[in-house]
């Protein structure tokens, strides 16, 4: 779609759709980035049906960060069992080294939250669709929506802002970090 154009592509990213978001100031945009793909792995784990994909369901609802993000969904991938003739044991082994990536980057304080966004949002819709194609399931058209709409939102008009924010930046639905916590710390501390 255009810029300008009145017509919203995709779904709607924590209660908004792209026009509006547009607008947003960069945290709040930010944000909604973190909440939507909270939202979506969670919903992927609901769908696995598997025990691995209810604590990933928990994991994300609770994680207020990308590398926590990562974290859960690498966990998730771990105890769901995938079978070599869907997903290539090579591929699969790119696609750890990317999600990784967002992990370890942004311990160790490389990686911008636009690159360690990308790279979830990438992560979490190549498993997504690998686990549900070993279930036989389709990939819901709304749950790939909301997915394009991170990315759409991370292309928009605070791209250079998420670029100078580090990847762990807190951000999304709930309280910020107690006055004491690690969190505070810069990320060469942790």
């Amino acid at each position: 779609r255009r810029r300008g154009s009145a017509q919203p592509c995709g779904g709607p990213v924590g209660g908004i759709f792209p026009m509006e978001a547009e607008q947003l100031e960069a945290g709040p945009a930010a944000s909604a980035v973190v909440d939507t793909c909270r939202h979506l792995l969670s919903v992927l784990g609901a769908l696995l049906g598997s025990p691995v994909g209810q604590a990933a369901a928990q994991d994300s609802s609770e994680a207020r960060s990308l590398p926590a993000l990562a974290k859960a969904l690498r966990r998730l991938w771990f105890g769901t069992p995938l079978s070599e003739e869907l997903w290539d044991s090579k591929e699969q082994v790119v696609w750890m080294c990317r999600l990784l990536c967002v992990t370890e980057g942004s311990r160790s304080g490389l990686l911008s939250f636009y690159g360690g966004a990308v790279l979830m949002i990438d992560a979490l819709a190549v498993f997504a669709e690998y686990a549900l194609q070993e279930l036989g399931l389709p990939l819901d058209e709304a749950w790939a929506a909301s997915a394009y709409t991170v990315q759409d939102v991370l292309r928009g008009p605070h791209w250079e802002r998420f670029q100078q924010w580090p990847a762990d930046r807190r951000c999304g639905g709930g309280s910020g970090p107690p006055l004491l916590s690690a969190d505070r710390l810069p990320c060469t501390m942790r």
